[in-house]
Order: structure tokens, then sequence, then C-alpha cells
């Protein structure tokens, strides 16, 4: 019988298993990498919302003025400490509070960054201020797992006519578009290394079920190619 959260269950994951989910994570670095390359960050202060365990918060704190964090569970709080500590990061601040209602006064911070969750962009825009951009990222579409999205879809069970089905089967004939909030998007590849295939088999086989592992190890792969979107949007006055 498996123990602690079940596959697929991130929210749980994130809680029990802070440490599998960070390494498994290697994805959120791609879209800062991206992000670092499209605004200078070195006297910005900025808000990441949805931070869990702190890929993109602990990336991004070396290269900005502040980072305030912001995450609602406990779990991924305290292992982002422990990570703070450990790499002697001392400009980011990690704030319990909700998605949808950020703790930040309005027009506080420079920028705000939304990676893989969900995010009220809205809210995320309230608390910028004017010139500045609120930037979220996640996949595009077929690519909730990279290039095992469809493998995994198929596993599952996703029919066609569910609204995960996007995720998992969508494709895009377009690399850059505007979205229907104003969000310039752009689409990018990315190849995330776990070192080995018996490493990258215990995260992804963790996360997603051990049939995934199984795919990995039989496939001698320790990457896995992820197509990305980050989306922008700057905040006028």
């Amino acid at each position: 019988m498996e123990e602690g959260p079940g596959y697929f269950q991130f929210d749980d994951i994130i809680e029990q298993l802070p440490g599998v989910y960070h390494a498994f994570a290697l994805s959120t670095l791609g879209l800062v990498e991206r992000l670092r390359e499209s605004v200078d960050l070195r006297k910005a202060t900025l808000v990441d919302i949805c931070a869990g365990t702190g890929r993109c918060a602990l990336t991004i704190a070396p290269a900005a003025r502040h980072v305030y964090a912001v995450e609602l569970q406990r779990g991924p709080s305290l292992f982002a400490h422990e990570q703070m500590k450990a790499l002697g990061i001392g400009n980011l601040t990690y704030l319990r509070g909700d998605a949808n209602r950020l703790p930040l006064r309005d027009r506080s911070v420079d920028h705000a960054v939304g990676m893989w969750g969900v995010v009220d962009s809205e809210e995320a825009e309230r608390v910028v201020r004017p010139g500045g951009q609120v930037f979220l990222g996640g996949c595009a579409p077929g690519n909730m797992v990279g290039e095992l999205s469809g493998m995994i879809g198929s596993l599952y069970g996703i029919p066609d006519d569910s609204p995960m089905a996007d995720l998992f089967f969508g494709d895009s004939d377009q690399d850059h578009g505007v979205d229907e909030k104003g969000y310039h998007w752009n689409d990018f590849d990315y190849v995330a290394d776990y070192g080995t295939p018996e490493e990258a088999a215990r995260l992804l086989g963790r996360i997603y079920g051990p049939q995934v592992g199984h795919h990995l190890e039989e496939q001698n792969m320790s990457t896995v190619l992820w197509r990305l979107r980050l989306s922008s949007r700057s905040i006028s006055a």
C-alpha cells in the first residue's frame, strides 16, 4: 500500500515531501532563466506568488534587491527557510498568505512573478507599481509533463473532452502571441537534467507513479524536454 501523498496530488506532495518536489521542479529554472533575460532585476523588489519550496524565489533573490515569497502551506515554507540559511540568502522574505489576497499593499513591488501556480492576475497586478511587470510561467499546450505528457495523459486515461486534455495532448503552431487578458506569451524549449536515469525515475516516479519511473529507467532517460511558456504584462499608471 502506498504511504504518503498520492500521485499527481501536488498540494499534498509539496506539503509532505517538499524535498522531493524541490528536486523535481527543475522546469521552473528554465522559466526563471528566461525571465532574467527579459528584465533587469538588480534594483527591483519582487513578489513570488505561490512560491512553494522556493525554486523561483531562491534563484531570483541573488539578482534582485528583495523578494517577497507568498506561500500558504507550511511544509514548503519551512523547507525554503532551510534553503535560505544553507545558501546564505538574506534578501528573501516568506509571507504566509493566499494568492487571491496577497499580504502586500497596492503598488508596493516592482514586479510580480507566478511560476506554475494558480495566480489571480488581477490581484498580482494590484501590487505592482506602474512601469513594472507581471510574469506568469508554466507549460505550453501539450507539455504538462514535458515530452512525457502524451504518455502520462494516456496512462491516466484523460479524455479528449476533459478540461485537462489541452495540457497533455494540445499543440500550438505558434511560439508567441497575446492572450485575452493582454499578456504577451512566448514558448521555448528547456531541458531539465536530473543527473542520472535513476534520479529521474525516483523523482518523477514519486510524483506521477511507478510506471513513469519504470519508463525513464527503461529508456535510460536522465533528462526531460519541456516546452515552456512565459507570459508578461506591463502595468500602466
